[in-house]
């Protein structure tokens, strides 16, 4: 959307040959044609993906204004361009954040949807109201890698029943992932907590062995004092 990533030029054909321009003299080899050809792919597909979500987030006379733009840098600056002159640019900086926010692999889902509905309820305030398919898409976008497969099973399992994904069918999945690996980890931390403590319980104390003045107890030393002690019935002497 900031216009950052530039689009990849494709490659140019002469006698059966490949190019990166016109006055390249060596013709690319398979390898970087393919790699040329993957990158415009990947920019293609990543430009229709954005302008599915702004198509799903603006009305059909904005969508009208904006649609014929050829690259969706250009389509929004055009849609910030007309919110700005409609004193709506609280409602595009809200759009921006919600499409932008994303939450890390180990971050807080809950945490993080509950910021997204914040978005959306400050929206819905001003009297823009996001629309459930455009919140779904924005969902799915934000959450981690590992993640989105549940969010691709889940759209296939309703799309398969003729169903349309809602909010809480995407995130009813998402939470109960979530919540197994929070326990999974909280357990980990519990079970290495304790062995800690079992380890600093067991280890061998400076004073064992010693009596309170320093001396030895040892079982060993007390019955050779008391065997020393004791007077023979026959002979008369000691031990």
């Amino acid at each position: 959307l900031c216009g950052e990533v530039k689009r990849p030029v494709a490659p140019i054909e002469k006698a059966g040959r490949f190019y990166r321009n016109d006055t390249d003299v060596l013709s690319l080899s398979s390898e970087e044609h393919n790699t040329i050809l993957s990158s415009l792919d990947e920019f293609e597909l990543r430009e229709w993906e954005i302008r599915n979500v702004v198509y799903q987030s603006v009305s059909e006379s904005t969508l009208y204004s904006i649609k014929t733009k050829p690259t969706t840098h250009e389509m929004w600056v055009a849609l910030c361009a007309l919110f700005e002159k409609k004193g709506d640019v609280t409602q595009t900086s809200l759009l921006s954040t919600l499409s932008s926010m994303r939450v890390a692999e180990d971050g807080d889902i809950r945490q993080h949807v509950s910021r997204m509905f914040n978005v959306v309820d400050s929206l819905a305030a001003m009297g823009h109201p996001v629309p459930e398919g455009m919140f779904v898409a924005y969902l799915k976008q934000s959450l981690p890698e590992t993640y989105q497969m549940i969010a691709i099973n889940v759209s296939a399992s309703v799309s398969a029943v003729g169903q349309t994904l809602t909010v809480n069918g995407l995130l009813k999945p998402i939470y109960e992932e979530y919540d197994s690996r929070a326990a999974i980890k909280r357990a980990k931390v519990e079970a290495d907590n304790a062995a800690m403590i079992a380890s600093a319980r067991s280890a061998v104390s400076p004073y064992k062995g010693k009596s309170q003045n320093g001396s030895s107890s040892s079982k060993g030393g007390s019955e050779s004092s008391r065997k020393e002690d004791l007077v023979c019935d026959n002979c008369k002497k000691k031990g």
